[in-house]
């Protein structure tokens, strides 16, 4: 996951609230069982591109961490409504599971 969010990282840039995103949505994409390289391959990176730049602009940070702590260790999950990239998330995992 630290090759993830290096790579995020360096799209969202280094401030520390872009770090910060990118630790909630590194942990985020994992708890809801997204693809990531599928998300990256998708429309060139616009995808992935696109969900970073949500993430970042997103005033839900503290309730993403409330969430993904209350969440731990579970999988397979739906993202919770409050997140702007649920559908995007809902979506990717769909079409994990049909693949």
């Amino acid at each position: 996951m630290n090759n993830l969010s290096d790579t995020v990282d360096s799209h969202m840039g280094n401030s520390y609230a872009g770090k910060s995103h990118t630790h909630l949505l590194v942990r985020m994409l994992d708890r809801c069982d997204v693809d990531i390289q599928q998300l990256t391959d998708d429309c060139l990176g616009q995808a992935m591109a696109e969900t970073m730049r949500i993430c970042a602009l997103c005033a839900n940070a503290q309730s993403c961490r409330s969430w993904l702590q209350a969440t731990a260790g579970e999988h397979h999950l739906h993202p919770p409504a409050f997140c702007p990239n649920a559908r995007r998330f809902e979506k990717a995992a769909r079409r994990m599971t049909a693949a």
